[in-house]
């Protein structure tokens, strides 16, 4: 596995943490025990990095209309987005956080491509930008099939183009 590979695994991780402990984090006050700092700093924010890149790669298939009726993966995005603010309002200055949220399915028509990157990296400073990008995804959902290694590449190469020089 290239160096590559693993710290996007690691960013991977990271965003993960940031997900599943939102709730946690919504209700600590005291940065020693609240999860998603305690993940964060063990992944080196604010010492060995300056900054975190958090790519969201939302599913835009068909089949969405019907397992994700009710757009929860679109809710899931807005709630992580907001954990993410709180996270980068408590400690701003300290480091930066991007985001980004792209979309991926086996296209619409033959010459659709599988993975969709036309949403651009934003800071918190564009919060609501990011908010609509997230509330487009809930009328994304006509891909003819899920396309998870296009959805992994993708992402890959997302994170190639935006931090070029970072191992």
């Amino acid at each position: 596995m290239t160096a590559f590979r693993k710290a996007a695994l690691g960013l991977i991780a990271c965003g993960s943490l940031l997900i599943l402990a939102e709730s946690a984090s919504a209700e600590s006050d005291n940065a020693v025990t609240d999860p998603v700092v305690q993940g964060l700093t063990n992944c080196g924010l604010g010492k060995t990095a300056d900054s975190l890149h958090v790519l969201f790669v939302l599913d835009e298939s068909g089949s969405l209309r019907k397992h994700d009726p009710k757009n929860m993966r679109v809710e899931g995005t807005e709630k992580a987005l907001e954990a993410l603010k709180r996270l980068a309002d408590r400690f701003e200055g300290k480091f930066d956080i991007d985001v980004a949220i792209h979309g991926f399915s086996g296209g619409q028509a033959t010459t659709d491509m599988p993975y969709r990157d036309e949403n651009p990296w934003l800071t918190f400073d564009d919060f609501d930008d990011l908010i609509n990008d997230a509330k487009g995804f809930a009328s994304r959902n006509v891909g003819l099939y899920t396309d998870y290694r296009e959805a992994i590449g993708g992402a890959i190469d997302a994170f190639d183009k935006h931090d070029p020089g970072q191992t």
